[in-house]
């Protein structure tokens, strides 16, 4: 705890002594960003969860398991097979090549990224 305490700490410090300093603020683009929906996911479902590994997202939903997008967000796929493909998955974790997946009953899984 004292450890966290400190990288806060650390991190406010650094943060705010590069406040006031005009060189260091970028100013947005002009055009304001747009939202797009996403393709390859079919009919209305609901994301719950989101997990990233690397360039990979993964979103879990309610009763359609979870899906995968491999090229930043544009378009998704089912991912993986069996009983996750249809469940509710409020949570997700993406450690090192495995995604954890937890499920309102049927508990937590795990999958190979």
């Amino acid at each position: 705890m004292i450890r966290r305490a400190r990288v806060l700490v650390l991190s406010l410090v650094v943060g705010l002594a590069g406040c006031g300093k005009s060189s260091n603020v970028t100013a947005p683009p002009n055009a304001p960003a747009q939202w797009t929906r996403a393709s390859g996911i079919s009919g209305n479902v609901n994301c719950t969860a989101i997990a990233v590994s690397g360039s990979t997202f993964l979103g879990g939903t309610v009763g359609a398991g979870v899906f995968r997008s491999t090229d930043g967000g544009p378009t998704w796929a089912r991912f993986g097979t069996g009983p996750m493909s249809s469940e509710n998955v409020p949570a997700l974790a993406a450690i090192g090549t495995t995604l954890l997946a937890g499920s309102t009953t049927t508990g937590v899984w795990k999958y190979p990224l």
